[in-house]
């Protein structure tokens, strides 16, 4: 693994299937958390759909039909997904709809390189939103150094609903615009 030859481009129809496996492993090592009640059997039914090959078509279609307000990129290093982001583009907002690297990756500065790409795409006019689950705290600490804030706001998003019923604790923050002069 060599973090030198990282590129980051963007997410192509043919990256889908690498990127869906690499959201997988990533949840897996994310998200089981006894106090939450999420398990793994919840993230592998979570993901059951996504990774089949109907949900693999489903995915690339909606890359091929893309939002003009809603852009994703792809971390590769020697050719392997190793980082994957999405920011999406709002009236009032930017929000950073993923972040996600691929463990084994962590802490080598691929977050900090994708959030630095995926700026091009945001109105730098505009705070930056994003939700992150509560017991994520490494994630958390990313975020904080990159300028986000806990904003107090709380969710709990009943589209996120597990098998076990349990959903996982979401918590907003916020990045103000930074203006260049």
């Amino acid at each position: 693994m060599n973090i030198d030859t990282l590129k980051i481009s963007p997410l192509t129809p043919a990256d889908v299937p690498e990127i869906q496996d690499l959201l997988y492993r990533s949840w897996l090592a994310t998200y089981p958390n006894k106090g939450a009640g999420i398990t793994e059997d919840d993230i592998n039914d979570w993901f059951s759909g996504k990774n089949s090959k109907e949900g693999i078509a489903r995915t690339i279609k909606s890359v091929e039909n893309k939002h003009e307000n809603f852009n994703a990129l792809v971390a590769k290093i020697d050719n392997k997904a190793v980082g994957f982001c999405a920011m999406g583009k709002h009236l009032d907002y930017n929000r950073l709809a993923m972040l996600y690297i691929l463990p084994g990756y962590f802490g080598q500065g691929i977050g900090r390189s994708m959030w630095a790409a995926i700026q091009y795409y945001a109105d730098s006019s505009k705070p930056t939103i994003l939700e992150v689950v509560l017991y994520n705290v490494r994630a958390i600490k990313f975020y904080e150094s990159l300028g986000f804030v806990d904003t107090g706001k709380r969710i709990t998003d009943q589209k996120n609903r597990m098998k076990s019923g349990a959903i996982p604790p979401e918590m907003v923050m916020r990045r103000e615009p930074t203006m260049v002069l």
